[in-house]
């Protein structure tokens, strides 16, 4: 099950960027949306998948508790629909587009302190 679901993941989003690579090189007038878009739809797909992943994952496999390995699910599945939302309004500014780039670097700035605060990483 997992080797297939990577694979068709893998697939997908390979497939949806040759698509938007063999339009970018055509020499028509592509619109910026297609790239928006299909960012928008990739990065909700992958941050949905992850949220899944980890929602069902047992925590007797991870040193992190059931009720934290909810809530980072869940957290990462709220960041995607963030970053999503602010790059669907990215034509509309430029301050929109800051907001973006600092949105999408700091949506996982939570991920390590969560872990570190609960003790599961270890300090070097």
């Amino acid at each position: 099950m997992g080797r297939i679901f990577t694979v068709s993941f893998i697939s997908i989003a390979a497939g949806g960027f040759l698509v938007v690579a063999y339009l970018s090189f055509n020499p028509g007038n592509i619109p910026q949306q297609l790239y928006i878009h299909y960012y928008i739809i990739m990065g909700l797909i992958s941050h949905l998948t992850t949220g899944l992943v980890m929602f069902a994952r047992p925590a007797s496999k991870t040193r992190i508790k059931r009720k934290k390995l909810n809530l980072l699910s869940i957290l990462i599945i709220f960041a995607g629909i963030i970053q999503s939302t602010i790059l669907y309004f990215f034509e509309m500014s430029g301050y929109i587009a800051l907001v973006f780039v600092i949105v999408y670097f700091s949506c996982y700035a939570f991920v390590p302190l969560i872990l570190r605060y609960y003790g599961i990483l270890t300090s070097y």
